[in-house]
């Protein structure tokens, strides 16, 4: 007889997932770690992702099903709410754990239990299945404290990059709330931002799952970068209120030589290629954090980043080697 408290929930929204589900469920069913229960929800699939679904009949698994599609963030947040496990741990219908990811992270858990979040390394694989690129060697510390996790996300974005490194704490959802559901994008980011103001966040070194990048993702749309200026600019301005007031104008400038070019640089390319509302929509929103004029100099001298890049500074309250914690996560972005 199983727990009724398992030591994870895995959360899995699902939709329109029918070329990669199969094998994304497949790997969660084959970990050496057994003590899990897997919550799918199918969030209005119109594909033939239910049926797929159906076909499985494990008891670690619950299904639940929305009448129409409501969103990623909505789905995660009715999962969470069906959630017994004292860990949540969160997945995506497109990725792979590896055979011990679970194990890894238990194992994780138990040495850290001060922390209320971890998140992991990762390989990249592309459509077809195939290792386009390993994990590289990241620097950062096992454990961020608050400051440190506030600077490295207003340099470098988002600290896991995907929900499917991310593991949490249940309780902090009784603490601090869920997903905003207001948030179309950014409503990750932004939960791991509001968590990690007074909490601990654990990384874990080794690659536990295998990250697929392909065409039909979400975040390759063009249109989707118009949404995540918008929704990102509010948590970088709460981001920078939490750096040393010394180190605030350095992250200013850092702001305007990389997020502001880069954001110059997404309107460009719509514009090359002919989508002139979502290069309208951009420049727009690009221009409610710098003068366009500026960033376009700056584009052109620094070839979009690749030719100068103004590197992070940190101010940290233990010594940490910054150069190898900046390339590790340029190298992961």
């Amino acid at each position: 007889m199983r727990s009724p408290t398992p030591r994870f929930s895995i959360l899995l929204p699902v939709f329109n997932g029918e070329r990669y589900v199969r094998e994304s469920i497949d790997s969660v069913l084959a970990q050496t770690h057994t003590d899990f229960e897997l919550l799918i929800w199918d969030d209005g699939s119109t594909d033939t992702s239910r049926a797929i679904l159906a076909t499985y009949r494990d008891s670690r698994i619950r299904q639940f099903t929305n009448a129409h599609n409501i969103g990623l963030f909505r789905t995660l947040n009715a999962a969470i709410g069906k959630a017994r496990g004292e860990l949540v741990r969160l997945w995506a219908q497109d990725d792979r754990m590896k055979p011990d990811c679970l194990a890894v992270e238990h194992e994780f858990w138990e040495q850290h239990p001060q922390i209320d979040m971890s998140y992991c390394q990762r390989d990249i694989i592309d459509a077809d299945s195939t290792l386009v690129r390993s994990a590289p060697y990241d620097g950062t510390p096992e454990i961020l404290t608050p400051d440190l996790v506030a600077q490295i996300s207003f340099y470098h974005g988002s600290m896991p990059s995907n929900i499917s490194t991310v593991v949490l704490r249940r309780s902090v959802f009784l603490r601090i709330g869920l997903f905003r559901e207001d948030l179309w994008v950014a409503a990750d980011f932004e939960f791991w931002v509001r968590l990690s103001e007074q909490r601990l966040t654990g990384f874990i070194r080794r690659a536990l799952l295998d990250l697929r990048a392909h065409q039909g993702q979400f975040s390759r749309q063009r249109e989707v970068g118009v949404i995540f200026i918008r929704e990102t600019r509010p948590i970088f301005t709460q981001l920078l209120a939490r750096f040393p007031e010394e180190l605030r104008p350095y992250a200013r400038q850092y702001a305007r030589w990389h997020q502001h070019v880069l954001h110059l640089h997404h309107g460009l390319r719509a514009l090359f290629s002919g989508q002139l509302a979502i290069a309208y929509d951009t420049f727009r929103e690009t221009r409610k954090d710098d003068n366009l004029a500026v960033l376009l100099c700056l584009w052109l001298l620094t070839g979009n980043g690749r030719w100068f890049k103004k590197p992070p500074r940190f101010h940290l309250p233990t010594p940490t080697c910054v150069q190898e914690l900046s390339d590790a996560h340029d190298a992961t972005r």
